[in-house]
């Protein structure tokens, strides 16, 4: 899991790893260089500062977005200004509960 806060940021609070997940805390720049061949996924945390990051180095050719049906009166974007237009294809949907996850790739 990479969470991030603020430009060119991979880390926010999240400390160790497991089988699992790994908190980092570098730069996506040195994050992506250092990254292993065989990875294969990666889970972005944190919003539109550190997703912007990974779209401009090319890194991302999978979302999935989350649709929970509470109406608010602000928040966090979920994508920051300046980031290309992209075409996705919606390659499939689940429903937990109320809440709807939808895959897209690019």
């Amino acid at each position: 899991m990479i969470g991030g806060q603020g430009e060119d940021s991979c880390g926010k609070s999240g400390k160790g790893k497991d089988q699992y997940v790994e908190f980092v805390n570098e730069s996506v720049a040195s994050f992506l260089n250092n990254l292993n061949k065989d990875t294969k996924k990666i889970w972005l945390v944190e919003g539109a500062d550190i997703l912007a990051d990974f779209l401009k180095a090319e890194r991302v050719d999978e979302f999935i977005i989350s649709v929970i049906p509470v109406l608010l009166g602000g928040g966090i974007p979920l994508f920051k200004q300046g980031i290309p237009e992209m075409n996705l294809k919606l390659t499939h949907m689940k429903q937990y509960g109320q809440i709807a996850q939808l895959y897209y790739e690019k």
